[in-house]
């Protein structure tokens, strides 16, 4: 079924549905100060200076990121405020977090009280064609009362790092930090030319890229061999998903009887409803009679996790990011 929708899809291809950005292909540059990064990827904004502040390696570790680069647009006019620009540089989308799920979704689903305030949440529509969409997220900081602004929004483009090129998933954040709760909407509408220039600087010169119209002059040879590649590629996932499954199954038999319990209480309540935190952490209670409190259980829940039973996940509800935990284990394997 998966083949023949790409099948279907490919031949139907008659534009293209993505755009690849265009930027310079190093993203870090020499000077006789050390390596730092090309102010060449963003554009120039009149009125003020585009400098490079800093390289945040220790976001970097923590995140998993390529890159997380800090570049300031300093204004020649001292009534404005300076804009900051967050370049965040990785190989997957996975390890660039959205501004909110970091700040208040993701302390929330862990029952922490969030650090800030959410004052303002939406999105812009940047550019037309292609279209881009930026997020635009305004918060307070509860210790300090200060407020912070954020436009962020994804591209995809090839960089060159340390002399190799690839194709890098990259969020652009534009950050302004306003003085006054009154200096939000003028503040608002100072950041919007800036995301508006940066989306067009980073769009190819034509509307359809080349490899766009190779797929659209080429679809029905291209469809033949995706369809082999996705044939080929199912197949080996289901033999090694099997082999995966079948060594967790082994590793769930060395498991003291206490976390083969946790591991059946977290299958069953796979099957009656979300396996959150607070439904595990019922379920646990409800099976043993034993209390147990939130951090206790999220601690034995990693254990299980690095022992490769049990994996977590972020599923959505309500249109809000939530934390589970599923089994990796049939329950057939498990039997025999």
């Amino acid at each position: 079924m998966a083949a023949a929708l790409s099948i279907a899809l490919l031949i139907s291809i008659q534009a293209p549905i993505f755009a690849l950005t265009q930027g310079p292909a190093q993203i870090l540059v020499q000077t006789p100060s050390g390596q730092q990064g090309n102010t060449e990827i963003l554009p120039q904004m009149p009125g003020y200076t585009t400098q490079f502040l800093f390289r945040d390696k220790e976001f970097e570790n923590v995140s998993g990121q390529d890159l997380s680069l800090i570049y300031e647009y300093t204004p020649q006019d001292q009534s404005k405020k300076p804009v900051w620009v967050a370049v965040e540089i990785a190989e997957t989308r996975t390890p660039l977090h959205p501004w909110e799920v970091c700040l208040v979704s993701w302390p929330i689903q862990l029952g922490y009280q969030t650090y800030v305030d959410q004052l303002d949440l939406r999105d812009v529509i940047i550019l037309q064609n292609p279209p881009v969409i930026a997020r635009y997220f305004a918060f307070q900081y509860k210790s300090s009362n200060q407020t912070q602004l954020v436009f962020y929004w994804f591209e995809t483009t090839v960089f060159t790092i340390d002399n190799a090129s690839a194709q890098k998933h990259v969020k652009l954040s534009l950050i302004a930090y306003p003085e006054k709760p009154e200096d939000v909407p003028s503040m608002e509408e100072q950041l919007l030319p800036f995301a508006t220039a940066m989306v067009g600087y980073w769009q190819p010169i034509k509307t359809w890229s080349a490899i766009a119209m190779l797929i659209s002059h080429n679809g029905i040879s291209l469809a033949g061999i995706t369809a082999a590649i996705l044939v080929a590629l199912v197949i080996l996932y289901v033999f090694e998903l099997r082999e995966q499954r079948e060594a967790n199954a082994n590793a769930y038999t060395k498991l003291s009887k206490r976390n083969q319990q946790l591991v059946d209480i977290i299958q069953k309540t796979e099957k009656r409803t979300t396996p959150t935190l607070g439904n595990l952490q019922r379920a646990y209670q409800e099976v043993t009679m034993e209390p147990v409190d939130s951090t206790q259980l999220e601690q034995k829940l990693a254990e299980l996790e690095k022992i490769g039973v049990i994996r977590r996940t972020i599923t959505s509800r309500q249109d809000e990011p939530t934390l589970t935990w599923k089994t990796q284990i049939t329950f057939s394997i498990r039997k025999h």
